[in-house]
């Protein structure tokens, strides 16, 4: 065989090779996708729709998925993809991204606030009076009184039953 020949031979091979891995990756040959893909599809699927489903799926996923949605709220420069990561993680009361939730009620987006300010009411276990659509000055005002309200579970160790309460069920 001439280099030709052995040239379009690799080249053809390798073709093969990368689709299979980009098949798999992104969930091609069927069963569940990991909580990595679901974030990588979340962050660069080629449509918005598609982005969207990814996150949505992974919000849907759990404890394992806890990671991959902070990283996805944090990376991702679509509001709806950055509201449902809050949404999810609201949905778990992941307590140690309290602080991504902190943040995501101050986010540009309305849709994105309003959802971080629900999953925080719900983690404080009282309705603080958030809402997305208030001034900046009067949700900033509820969320120095969400923060304290935060502190003040933790010092008193509520916080601590509460964890151990749902780490039993």
């Amino acid at each position: 065989m001439d280099n030709r020949k052995i040239l379009i031979i690799v080249a053809a091979s390798l073709a093969v090779v990368a689709v299979a891995v980009y098949a798999w990756f992104y969930g091609w040959f069927g069963g569940e996708p990991s909580p990595s893909r679901l974030e990588h599809r979340a962050l660069n699927a080629p449509t918005p729709a598609e982005r969207r489903a990814a996150a949505s799926e992974l919000a849907g996923m759990g404890e394992p998925a806890r990671e991959h949605l902070k990283r996805t709220y944090q990376q991702s420069a679509e509001p709806e993809v950055r509201a449902t990561s809050v949404l999810g993680l609201g949905a778990q009361r992941d307590y140690e991204s309290i602080e991504l939730l902190f943040e995501a009620a101050q986010d540009e987006s309305t849709e994105v606030r309003r959802r971080a300010g629900v999953a925080l009411n719900k983690m404080l276990g009282v309705d603080m009076g958030f809402r997305a659509n208030d001034p900046p000055e009067k949700r900033a005002d509820v969320l120095r009184g969400m923060r304290k309200a935060y502190e003040e579970m933790k010092a008193s160790g509520m916080l601590d039953e509460w964890l151990d309460r749902m780490n039993r069920e």
